[in-house]
C-alpha cells in the first residue's frame, strides 16, 4: 500500500519536493502540495509555528492560482486555525476558523473541528464573566454536538471532552440538571472504555454538583419560608 503525501515523514526535503513535482505537472500545484505536506509534517511534530508558515505559504499560492478552489482555501484556513489553537493563540484561531466557515465549503469533518475548537477558544478566552464569549462557546460546542449526532465523527475521547465542556457551561449558568446529564453521559463512556481515572473524576464532579444543587434547594426553601413569615407579620 502506498504512502500518501500528507503522511510523508522523510527528513529529506529535496526528495519530498521531487516526489511531489513528479505527481503534479503544474509547478504551482506542486508548490501548494509541498507546503501542505510540510505543514502537516510540522504539525504532527508539534512544531506549530513552522506549520503555520507552510500553510500560509500554501494559502498565498492558492490565492494566486487562476483556478482557486474555495474548498482548498477553507481547508488551509482550518489548518492554520488549528495550529494557532495549539499555540493558545485563541483570537487568531477564531479568526481563521470563521474565515473557513464563511466560504460555505467546509466538509462535516472540518466543520465539526472548526466548531469544536472555536468553542474551546471562546471558552478559554472567556474569563467566566464574559457573557458574549461564554455564549459563543456554548453555541459552537452545541453545533459540534449536532454534527456528531448526524455523522458520528468524533471518537470517544473527544465526545467526553465535549460533554464536559458543555457541562461546565451549564454549571456556570446554574443549570445543575443539564450539567449532571452531560457528565453522566461522559461517565458512561468512561466506564465502557474502562478509563478508571476519568471515571473517578466524573463521579466526583457529579457528586459536587449534586451537593451544590441540594444546598441551593435548601437555601431557596429557607428564603421562601422567611419571605412568607415576613409577609404574615405585615398582615
Amino acid at each position: 500500500m502506498g504512502t500518501s503525501i500528507m503522511e510523508h515523514t522523510s527528513s529529506d526535503i529535496d526528495q519530498l519536493y521531487s516526489s511531489i513535482t513528479r505527481l503534479f505537472p503544474s509547478e504551482q500545484l506542486a508548490k501548494l502540495a509541498y507546503n501542505k505536506a510540510m505543514g502537516s509534517k510540522h504539525f504532527k511534530e508539534k512544531n506549530f509555528k513552522a506549520s503555520i508558515d507552510c500553510f500560509e505559504n500554501g494559502l498565498t499560492i492558492q490565492k494566486q492560482s487562476s483556478s482557486s478552489d474555495n474548498r482548498i482555501t477553507a481547508s488551509l484556513f482550518c489548518s492554520i486555525a488549528e495550529s494557532h489553537f495549539q499555540l493558545k493563540n485563541h483570537d487568531q484561531a477564531i479568526e481563521f476558523y470563521r474565515k473557513a466557515m464563511e466560504l460555505n465549503t467546509v466538509l462535516p469533518e472540518e466543520g465539526i473541528t472548526a466548531h469544536l475548537y472555536m468553542g474551546y477558544a471562546y471558552l478559554a478566552r472567556a474569563c467566566r464573566t464574559d457573557f458574549d464569549d461564554l455564549s459563543l462557546a456554548e453555541q459552537h460546542l452545541r453545533r459540534a454536538m449536532e454534527i456528531h449526532v448526524d455523522y458520528d465523527i468524533l471518537g470517544d475521547k473527544k465526545v467526553v471532552e465535549l460533554y464536559e465542556a458543555l457541562a461546565d457551561i451549564d454549571y456556570h449558568h446554574g443549570a445543575f440538571e443539564e450539567a449532571i446529564s452531560f457528565l453522566t453521559e461522559a461517565l458512561q463512556i468512561c466506564e465502557d472504555n474502562e478509563w478508571t481515572d476519568d471515571t473517578n473524576r466524573f463521579n466526583e464532579k457529579i457528586q459536587e454538583i449534586e451537593l451544590n444543587r441540594n444546598e441551593k434547594v435548601i437555601c431557596d426553601q429557607s428564603k421562601k419560608v422567611e419571605h412568607n413569615e415576613a409577609s404574615s407579620d405585615l398582615i
